[in-house]
């Protein structure tokens, strides 16, 4: 696994440490509140995956630029600032196996906290003066908050559907994901050709990252820092129970969507409802549907010669449904 990320970031690793670089500097403010936040942030910082794909189609396009760094940092800006906005709407106290900021601090904090990097990353976008990156990123900001307005709907209306699900995660992180590839390719002056082949790249390794994250939801591990089962305790039926309800008898879907509608998520109720999804193929259907957007993740970079950033972002897409949290 470690030779897998390592190669993914081999070829803009110099680039990586300009990003992180200016990333710190951007969150520097003179407020002492935000400055404790802006340690804690840096404290539980993750992998970077994000940037790192800006960087590599960038890279891919042609080169990576000053205004390429820049794009780095205010998307990673806007997904910290996302996060924290997140964790406020879930009452999520651990984000990567540590403290939320809601959790240290409060919802007040974590809020405004958030409030402060979106516009700071808006700020840090329009100081560039691309049109095109300055209108993905609004676009970006649209579709999250449809997402999440769309997975409280489906819980509200207990629409279990998988064409809801997959509505909700493309929203929800593979327009994250598509604007990496996207912003990175314009930011390179990529042709029409290029940033289409880029952004469905970038989609479809987004929709993959999200089914194996939730996938992990049906297993007992620490190392995915969020208790298992969480997403069913939040009345979230993701597509390994969506699939086996799908499919179960007449009888035994009646039973399920009525202990899904009561809302009587016990540890025993839930462990009922992993255990019916692990019995009933689940797993194994959001594996292979997994795998069908890894593999056209892949299909996208064929218009791409064979460079070291090519094999880099192939090697991101067999991280991603490899990786173990």
């Amino acid at each position: 696994m470690e030779d897998i990320r390592e190669l993914i970031s081999r070829p803009v690793v110099r680039e990586l440490a300009l990003f992180e670089n200016a990333f710190c500097h951007l969150l520097d403010s003179d407020n002492s509140k935000m400055q404790q936040v802006k340690e804690h942030i840096l404290q539980t910082n993750g992998k970077k995956l994000r940037p790192i794909l800006l960087l590599l189609s960038a890279l891919l396009s042609g080169k990576v630029s000053d205004v390429t760094i820049k794009s780095a940092v205010f998307i990673e800006l806007f997904h910290t600032a996302s996060l924290l906005h997140d964790d406020v709407v879930d009452d999520a106290k651990l984000r990567r196996g540590k403290p939320s900021v809601n959790a240290v601090f409060d919802n007040k904090v974590a809020v405004l906290s958030g409030d402060y990097l979106f516009t700071a990353s808006a700020q840090a976008a329009a100081s560039m003066g691309n049109l095109q990156i300055i209108a993905v990123l609004g676009k970006l900001g649209m579709h999250l908050s449809l997402g999440e307005l769309d997975q409280l709907t489906n819980v509200d209306e207990l629409d279990f559907s998988e064409a809801s699900y997959l509505k909700v995660i493309r929203e929800k992180t593979a327009m994250l994901f598509a604007a990496c590839t996207e912003i990175g390719a314009l930011s390179a002056d990529a042709s029409e050709a290029e940033v289409a082949a880029l952004r469905s790249y970038g989609e479809h390794i987004g929709m993959a990252f999200q089914i194996r994250d939730d996938i992990f939801d049906y297993f007992d591990d620490a190392n995915i820092g969020k208790p298992t089962g969480n997403d069913i305790r939040e009345g979230k039926v993701t597509l390994p129970l969506i699939y086996a309800i799908e499919h179960a008898g007449e009888k035994e879907r009646k039973s399920l969507t009525d202990l899904l509608r009561t809302g009587d998520f016990s540890d025993e109720n839930v462990h009922k409802l992993i255990t019916f999804a692990k019995e009933n193929q689940g797993i194994n259907y959001a594996y292979q549907t997994m795998q069908v957007y890894a593999d056209k993740a892949k299909a996208a970079l064929h218009i791409f010669p064979d460079v070291d950033a090519k094999a880099a972002l192939l090697a991101f897409v067999d991280y991603v449904i490899v990786r173990d949290k």
